[in-house]
């Protein structure tokens, strides 16, 4: 399987395993979504077969996991990854250029925010031509 288009634009810290401004922030999207869920990273670990301290260090953004167990997180949490990923990748650029993220429409529709599931509204392609 191959990455979606818009996924290969982005660049992944493929040889370091500190993440990047954009590997926090798909943390702190997980993160949120796990509070959202009422979720634990140890439940979270047994979900997708992975040590628990292994899925703290990714959850907490000390450490990138790699885009296969990203994707089984975001599974086992019932998002898309690409979601999760333009989500991230919007709410970055709105921290970067002081603007305020909270219920900011994406161009080409759909809506990121903080309440739970307004992010998987969003339209991918149009955050990454953006």
């Amino acid at each position: 399987m191959g990455c979606p288009p818009c996924v290969k634009g982005l660049r992944f810290r493929a040889m370091s395993t500190h993440p990047g401004p954009l590997g926090i922030r798909i943390a702190t999207e997980l993160r949120a979504e796990m509070g959202r869920q009422n979720r634990s990273r140890r439940w979270l670990a047994e979900q997708i077969d992975v040590p628990h301290n292994t899925v703290s260090r990714w959850v907490a953004g000390e450490t990138c996991p790699q885009l296969d167990a990203l994707d089984q997180m975001c599974e086992a949490l019932g998002l898309n990854m690409v979601d999760v990923i333009a989500a991230a990748k919007y709410r970055l650029a709105m921290e970067q250029s002081g603007r305020r993220w909270e219920a900011e429409p994406l161009p080409g529709g759909g809506v990121v925010g903080r309440r739970a599931g307004d992010f998987r509204a969003t339209s991918f392609h149009a955050a990454c031509a953006a």
